[in-house]
């Protein structure tokens, strides 16, 4: 599922963009920021990138089930996890404005689009995702980036759940 729904978000993402700027190019990619020897990951600069940077289990479903909700009723529900995403500008030089004005279009998106629906398909159900803005203090932003092991990049941080 955590593939499934970065690249829904990713792919929605894009087209969002393409369509506002009326350019055919992907310019939103699902990457890591650093690879594990600390080397950038970013293949191609200047992009968006949407990295997972914290998973959890979303414990409200299953800390708020009915009254005779037994044990195998809770095994149906399935894995329902709450993700915590990165929307980073990767955009220097000279081309940095370019970025925090790509940044700002993806942040626009997220706030008007904060439910994404990935349609059922292969197997699978349909699943929709509410996407809400993280309110990170200036300690915690620094943290994350520490943790990512990476110099700061305009950003903005997300959790994604899973409502239905």
């Amino acid at each position: 599922m955590l593939k499934q729904t970065l690249s829904a978000i990713t792919a929605a993402l894009n087209t969002h963009l393409q369509q506002s700027l009326n350019n055919a190019e992907d310019l939103a990619v699902l990457s890591g920021i650093v690879n594990i020897d600390g080397s950038s990951a970013v293949a191609a600069q200047n992009k968006i990138l949407i990295t997972q940077v914290h998973v959890a289990s979303d414990l409200k479903l299953r800390n708020t089930r009915p009254i005779g909700f037994g044990p195998q009723d809770m095994a149906n529900l399935g894995l329902n996890l709450k993700q915590r995403i990165l929307c980073s500008a990767a955009f220097y030089n000279e081309n940095y404005a370019d970025g925090l004005e790509l940044l700002e279009l993806a942040m626009q998106f997220f706030h008007d689009s904060p439910i994404l629906t990935i349609p059922a398909g292969e197997g699978k159900p349909e699943i929709k995702l509410e996407i809400v803005a993280a309110d990170l203090s200036p300690a915690e932003l620094q943290r994350q980036w520490m943790v990512l092991g990476s110099r700061y990049l305009p950003s903005a941080a997300y959790d994604v759940i899973v409502v239905g």
